[in-house]
């Protein structure tokens, strides 16, 4: 209970989290917009194709 209370109160904990939200977010609104073609045009879904970007990051 103690190392749970201990991440609780640690600031770095809460920094690191929030960043983890918001990539989680940017990356779901970026694959929102790149999938629907009215936002963006079909050709610039081809130029910007994030699987070969993942596979690097993995």
């Amino acid at each position: 209970v103690g190392g749970i209370r201990n991440r609780l109160t640690n600031k770095n904990f809460y920094i690191l989290f929030g960043l983890d939200v918001v990539f989680v977010f940017s990356s779901l609104l970026l694959s929102v917009l790149l999938r629907y073609e009215f936002i963006f045009p079909a050709e610039l879904f081809y130029f910007v194709q994030p699987g070969p970007l993942i596979t690097i990051l993995l």
